[in-house]
């Protein structure tokens, strides 16, 4: 019975969505590999990456994890998995009276995309290397096909 309620229930979305025609609804992507914005994400496998955060890694005797430490202050939370991507309603009009009333647009973030995280270096611009030109194992889709892309 779950699973008809949501289907009845995403048919009267859908049905009262095209009845408001003065209000756009759009979906703005999510790509793997993106850096967590609490503002456009729900995690959905937070209480894993809390237990696994890098940036508590205990030291070992001899103090040789100090590196590695470095290293992973680097790191961010990244997507690995985008459920599904958020809603944005976009009206027209501003909350000002007069004659600044019909300007501009009212946003509204209906909800916001759920995905799962891992932890991991993001991957900065420019042809797969880093900013100091340091290769980190990336190549670009033209490196391994060709040049004829």
């Amino acid at each position: 019975m779950r699973l008809y309620n949501i289907v009845d229930l995403a048919g009267r979305l859908n049905l009262q969505m095209r009845q408001t025609p003065h209000t756009i609804y759009h979906v703005p992507h999510t790509c793997k590999d993106d850096r967590l914005d609490d503002t456009l994400h729900d995690v959905l496998n937070g209480a894993y990456m809390r237990e696994t955060n890098p940036l508590y890694v205990e030291l070992n005797d001899e103090g040789s994890n100090e590196a590695e430490i470095k290293e992973r202050w680097t790191w961010s939370a990244l997507t690995r998995v985008v459920g599904w991507d958020g809603v944005v309603a976009y009206r027209k009009g501003g909350w000002r009276d007069g004659e600044d009333k019909k300007k501009g647009f009212r946003v509204r973030r209906i909800t916001r995309s759920k995905v799962a995280l891992r932890w991991g270096k993001p991957r900065r611009f420019g042809k797969g290397k880093d900013g100091k030109g340091v290769d980190d194992g990336y190549k670009e889709l033209y490196e391994v096909i060709g040049k004829g892309v």
